[in-house]
């Protein structure tokens, strides 16, 4: 696999809540989220450290070689940050994410979407296969919440590339409408994770006001992982 990643945080004044992590077989891309301001937390911990922590532990879970499935993965991963949670705070008051997750197999990739990331697979055909669940985070105290994960397998013989992307990274396709998903797998192949990063900064500059695309956050974190076979 050759790999790519660009990551920008949304504000300088703030971290970056998006972490990647990859090994040889395996990418996972985890957005953080926190707990709304004004809301009472019973978690010392903050979403970059939950995502962080999240994606190191998941790769390892997924990139040992057992048998498991991602969702396996991802349900032990939750249950091991519970219990870091377990002895300093309240957990199920704490930060959650969105996951999303690759693992290449002899024949195969297995996936993994959780919540509001997006998966989009080349398979060679005039559109790539947009794997996204549309939910927020989900991903925080509960193991439970891997068995709502999307998941599937593509095979590897009639893959080119993957693209993994938190939503503040595909936001130019599903919120602002500027870019087909086409147009959006072409630019991350043909110039880049970091140029995708630039037309959406470029594309939140001109309505700082949040007019033309009501949204929480003006600038959000985005990351963008690129993964060719």
């Amino acid at each position: 696999m050759l790999v790519k990643v660009a990551t920008a945080p949304g504000r300088e004044d703030r971290p970056n809540e998006d972490f990647a992590a990859v090994s040889a077989s395996a990418v996972v891309l985890v957005d953080g989220d926190g707990v709304p301001p004004g809301s009472p937390s019973g978690c010392r911990h903050g979403p970059e450290w939950y995502a962080r922590t999240m994606a190191t532990a998941l790769l390892g879970a997924i990139s040992r070689g057992g048998a498991g499935s991602l969702a396996d993965g991802l349900r032990a991963t939750i249950t091991g940050m519970r219990g870091l949670h377990a002895g300093t705070c309240d957990p199920d008051g704490g930060p959650s994410a969105t996951v999303a997750a690759l693992r290449r197999r002899t024949e195969w990739v297995e996936y993994l979407v959780l919540a509001g990331s997006v998966l989009l697979a080349d398979v060679g055909g005039a559109a790539p296969a947009v794997i996204t669940d549309g939910r927020r985070a989900l991903a925080g105290a509960d193991p439970a919440a891997a068995d709502h994960a999307v998941t599937g397998v593509l095979p590897l013989r009639d893959l080119n590339g993957v693209a993994l992307l938190t939503d503040g990274a595909s936001r130019l396709a599903d919120r602002f409408e500027l870019l087909s998903w086409p147009e959006l797998l072409a630019t991350v192949q043909d110039s880049g994770p970091d140029e995708l990063i630039a037309q959406t900064r470029k594309a939140e500059a001109g309505d700082e006001n949040a007019r033309r695309w009501p949204r929480t956050r003006v600038y959000d974190d985005a990351t963008v992982v690129y993964v060719r076979f």
